[in-house]
């Protein structure tokens, strides 16, 4: 999470490239975020940057959504980017 006084400065992108660059040297394939159903902030950000909202069980405003993906209640967004 970027601190709202520095968003909008390309703080969450080049931590994301860092992570990313990192991921391709150990021969990741994938990446993965998840948020909470009702950030819409987060969705901007994540599709903006190339990720994908995995198919769930439910929508959330339009957000597929996983119930219970961080334990009873916790109902996250997931997000996906393919690296090959």
């Amino acid at each position: 999470m970027t601190h709202p006084r520095h968003r909008r400065q390309g703080i969450t992108r080049a931590l994301l490239n860092s992570v990313r660059s990192q991921a391709e040297v150990w021969g990741c394939r994938r990446l993965y975020l998840t948020s909470e159903p009702d950030n819409d902030v987060a969705h901007a950000s994540w599709t903006a940057l190339g990720f994908v909202n995995v198919p769930g069980d439910r929508e959330v405003n339009g957000v597929s959504v996983i119930s219970d993906f961080k334990g009873p209640g916790r109902h996250r967004a997931v997000y996906q980017l393919s690296l090959d």
